[in-house]
């Protein structure tokens, strides 16, 4: 033993303390990461379920609904769905861009109705309320303060399924060549999300999860193209509103454009 311990030289000691320093630096490191990891987990989580909280509302929950049985109506009357198909799909379909018009149409125009269909009244505002609040779920999960992963793991605590009646609608506004709508362009994030709920309804949780998770490390190009042309500009200034009056009106007939819940304020 003595023998051996002499052999070990000031040199020999240096060598050992320094294994023994960048052993306890590696597991510090490793223990940090491990940390910070769990601590962005969990600010994750909370965070997408923070904005989970806003699709389980009443008031949003029946506008999606209302729009879903407005959606189904008119298809049936344009003897054509879009409605609870793959996005990819349907841009292929011959007639989708026609039909998805038609819709935006009735959406966009508080005065046209459609024969044998009602419609819901400020259907344009409601869809408005869905849509924001979808695309702030996917736009905090594109930036990686929620997490599309946390998304499937919690999946069915908000209704996917209707999503999936007017997404397609939605989603052919991106193509900028073919405008289907007057004011509406989607360019934001909602595109993933959708991609996500399409995998999990269609191909199943694993499908949605490897996805998820891609997006998560990854994350999704970015589109760079302004947002409105001349020629959609002067379209939407001439659009007619519930303000405008009709030649017969009288003078006294503003209240027209208010909603029914401020008119019935005195």
């Amino acid at each position: 033993m003595m023998r051996w311990a002499s052999r070990i030289t000031t040199a020999h000691i240096g060598v050992i303390l320094q294994a023994v320093m960048i052993t306890v630096l590696s597991l510090s490191l490793v223990i940090a990461w491990s940390s910070w990891q769990a601590e962005t987990g969990k600010q994750q989580t909370d965070a997408t379920l923070r904005y989970f909280d806003r699709l389980m509302t009443r008031d949003y929950i029946q506008y999606l609904w209302e729009i879903q049985e407005f959606t189904l109506c008119f298809e049936r009357a344009a003897k054509n769905h879009l409605s609870y198909s793959r996005f990819d799909t349907v841009r292929r379909q011959d007639g989708a861009y026609k039909t998805a018009a038609l819709w935006w149409d009735m959406v966009e125009n508080d005065q046209k109705e459609l024969a044998g269909c009602g419609k819901p009244v400020q259907i344009e505002e409601k869809l408005m309320v869905v849509y924001g609040r979808l695309e702030a779920l996917a736009s905090c999960a594109k930036q990686r303060l929620c997490s599309f992963g946390r998304m499937v793991d919690m999946i069915e605590a908000f209704d996917y399924i209707t999503l999936l009646s007017i997404s397609n609608y939605l989603l052919l506004t991106r193509d900028r060549d073919r405008r289907i709508s007057r004011e509406w362009y989607m360019s934001g994030a909602l595109v993933d999300l959708v991609e996500v709920v399409e995998r999990y309804v269609f191909e199943g949780r694993s499908s949605a999860m490897v996805y998820a998770n891609l997006l998560d490390h990854n994350g999704s190009q970015l589109e760079n193209s302004p947002i409105l042309r001349p020629s959609e500009i002067e379209a939407i200034r001439n659009k007619r509103t519930r303000c405008d009056q009709s030649a017969d009106a009288s003078s006294d007939d503003w209240p027209r454009c208010l909603s029914p819940e401020r008119r019935r304020q005195p």
